[in-house]
């Protein structure tokens, strides 16, 4: 009896003892691993870097388990795809050297995503989410994260370079869809029209040769853009109908968003050296001043009219509120509106007269672009950009949803 208790106490001690190396083994490896990946982040903070070597951060093991850890907390992450092995469930180091070695072998496959189709809010359209299995989840994450570190300082470099006036705001660290219009807010005050662009089927209609072209400009690694590929050209499952997937990223994919963005930083260029910056170089150049309109003057001299005697009203009923004074407020509180309603549709001089002003912001698959100018040269603007996206990304603008507005009537989207 004594003896089986003494080999019990031995047993723990050395399961105890396993235990602690197996934890060392494994903090020197996760050590080693943020090692390289800050390394990697450092190289591409220069941005004319050029990566011939980055496989080796996906044959990693513990590459996987980081990026479990991160997508574990979406709430999305069980989500099944199709035919799937539902790998998040109890993943764990075994899972991960798996995933590690069939990377490096050259043998991991994607399966194809499952698509669903998701009632668009408010209107009676839907549109297609693909969702990945687990375990291509894990990867894709893994995946991202390799190509954040080289891209991202591209997208913060070209927002500085503008001086923000050209930049992109989706699905970035940091930036939302309010930082967008914080954006438009700030710049867009000069500007007279505001092109709203819409791309029909955006992720879906990503060219995967001109977008390895862009990818090979920083990545030179052609094992780590061969899994890419594998990716990309994985395929779709609508409803047991398998589809070959020979264009586009897919919209729920983990990756997808940050490749769009590589891709679509094409656009965010052409929009800036094209438009934005010849027309604030040229208001430099004449050194145009703000001239108000004789219209303009008269609008604004009514607003502020109309406000002090609006406020004198609200004054003498908030003092003694009687009948007769709530209906002159009512009376001047609508003079009021009418007023500034009539100052928001009124030129403020002849735009060749105005000091320009271009602002261009993106948000995903949604930009605009809000300028100084007329409606002829706006139209001439859009086309160009039109033929841009035909020409060089192979998409196409919605017709039904691309808009050229005035900036009194606000924005569509």
């Amino acid at each position: 009896m004594k003896k089986e208790i003494k080999e019990k106490k031995e047993k723990i001690i050395l399961d105890k003892q396993e235990k602690k190396e197996f934890i060392k083994i494994s903090l020197e490896r996760i050590e080693k691993l943020g090692y390289q990946l800050k390394r990697h982040t450092i190289r591409n903070s220069d941005t004319s870097h050029i990566n011939y070597k980055i496989f080796h951060l996906l044959t990693d093991p513990f590459t996987y388990v980081n990026a479990y850890t991160k997508i574990s907390k979406n709430r999305g992450a069980l989500t099944e795809g199709y035919e799937d092995d539902q790998t998040t469930v109890l993943f764990g180091l075994d899972k991960a050297e798996k995933i590690a070695k069939k990377v490096k072998e050259g043998t991991y496959k994607f399966k194809p995503v499952k698509r669903t189709w998701v009632p668009k809010p408010g209107k009676t359209t839907k549109r297609p989410l693909d969702v990945p299995t687990q375990s291509d989840r894990i990867v894709q994450e893994a995946v991202r994260g390799v190509l954040e570190a080289i891209y991202e300082p591209e997208f913060v470099k070209h927002g500085e370079e503008t001086k923000d006036l050209s930049n992109n705001y989706g699905f970035r660290p940091n930036l939302s869809c309010w930082s967008a219009i914080d954006k438009l807010k700030k710049y867009s005050r000069r500007c007279n029209i505001v092109i709203e662009g819409d791309i029909v089927s955006a992720y879906n209609n990503v060219n995967h040769d001109i977008l390895l072209k862009i990818l090979r400009k920083r990545i030179r690694d052609e094992k780590f853009l061969k899994l890419i590929i594998g990716m990309l050209k994985s395929g779709i499952m609508d409803d047991n109908r398998f589809e070959h997937s020979l264009n586009g990223t897919p919209q729920g994919g983990i990756v997808s968003p940050l490749l769009f963005n590589i891709y679509m930083l094409e656009l965010d260029r052409y929009i800036y050296e094209e438009f934005v910056n010849p027309i604030m170089m040229q208001n430099e150049k004449e050194g145009k001043t703000e001239q108000s309109s004789y219209l303009y003057n008269k609008a604004r001299w009514a607003v502020d009219k109309t406000r002090k005697e609006f406020l004198k009203a609200k004054e003498a009923y908030e003092t003694n509120p009687r009948i007769s004074n709530k209906k002159q407020l009512q009376e001047t509180k609508k003079k009021y509106k009418q007023a500034r309603m009539k100052r928001l549709n009124t030129a403020y001089g002849k735009v060749e007269r105005l000091p320009k002003g271009a602002v261009y912001v993106r948000y995903a698959d949604d930009w605009v672009l809000a300028i100084t100018a007329t409606e002829d040269e706006a139209t001439q603007i859009k086309n160009k950009i039109t033929e841009f996206l035909e020409t060089q990304l192979k998409m196409q603008l919605d017709v039904e949803k691309t808009k050229i507005t005035r900036t009194p009537s606000g924005y569509n989207s």
